[in-house]
């Protein structure tokens, strides 16, 4: 098991409903997710998962926080490069913990077109925020053919509307990976091939 997912495991078994009366809010499921997304990533990847990612390498990751997703990639012998324009040493979303892996500093649309002949990995794009549908619009147009979405969906937290319709109108959904969930949270993996590619 991934660093995350055995961490998650471990606390999932110890947990109880929100309605019980042993519940307690400091160990409650929002609490730990807090820290255990500025520890490793807001998504939990697995050995499933990695498996299923294993066949759409080389990777090129944008907007990778501390690198925790490439990191494992690499640990199981996948092609990645993980990129962020400001690495965890000065991210503003207050990752507090480094992987033993080169984050290089670099904006996601300069690695998408630099990078197009990769697939396009994407954990948890920021929401409402522009930069990921301009990193897959660049992505796109220098060529680039896949791209590995991690996040919530159309109607979720993650990317912003430009995205997913440019997502849903150049590209076709290929594969679904299946990732363990945060209480209230819907995530999953999405692969998707350029349309005509």
């Amino acid at each position: 098991m991934t660093l995350y997912e055995t961490e998650f495991a471990s606390f999932m078994k110890t947990t109880v409903p929100w309605d019980s009366p042993n519940y307690d809010f400091k160990n409650s499921p929002f609490v730990k997710r807090q820290e255990l997304v500025k520890k490793y990533a807001w998504a939990i990847l697995t050995d499933k998962a990695i498996e299923q990612l294993r066949k759409y390498g080389p990777f090129i990751e944008v907007g990778c926080g501390n690198g925790y997703w490439s990191f494992e990639m690499q640990q199981a012998g996948i092609d990645t490069i993980a990129t962020d324009i400001n690495p965890v040493q000065s991210n503003e979303y207050g990752f507090n913990k480094t992987w033993p892996i080169e984050v290089v500093a670099m904006n996601a649309i300069d690695a998408a077109k630099a990078y197009s002949n990769r697939t396009l990995l994407t954990v948890w794009p920021c929401y409402k925020q522009s930069w990921i549908d301009m990193t897959l619009r660049f992505f796109l147009k220098s060529g680039g053919k896949q791209i590995v979405y991690i996040g919530e969906g159309k109607w979720g937290c993650t990317g912003n509307d430009s995205f997913h319709n440019r997502l849903a109108r150049c590209c076709d959904k290929i594969d679904e990976i299946d990732i363990p969930r945060w209480e209230g949270i819907n995530d999953r993996g999405y692969v998707y091939q350029r349309k005509g590619a």
